[in-house]
């Protein structure tokens, strides 16, 4: 068997590199509208976070405030602790550091 059967075609070469052009642009406009097509992007940010957590509150499941309550008791270690400049960072640790690690990702 050769190596050369084993690599793809032009045609399946080119539809991965469409697919990142089109990922890659669509971040890009993503990101450009964020910047320059919203005035006040932090005050809208904030606008919709206030409407979501009053929709959960009214639907009975936000339950975030608990939940760093509970990671601040359960982790509040020396270790941790000097990282920590406000309660909800000790959730986003926990998320975006041991989660990948726990799992093995």
């Amino acid at each position: 068997m050769s190596v050369t059967n084993n690599l793809p075609s032009s045609r399946g070469v080119i539809r991965h590199i469409l697919e990142v052009v089109l990922l890659v642009g669509a971040y890009v406009v993503y990101e450009l509208i964020g910047k320059y097509g919203v005035p006040n992007v932090e005050a809208v940010a904030f606008e919709n976070a206030t409407r979501v957590i009053s929709w959960e509150s009214s639907m009975g499941f936000f339950w975030e405030p608990q939940w760093q309550e509970w990671a601040l008791q359960t982790f509040n270690s020396a270790i941790l602790r000097p990282h920590i400049k406000e309660p909800h960072e000790i959730f986003n640790f926990i998320c975006s550091y041991w989660t990948p690690v726990c799992l093995g990702s």
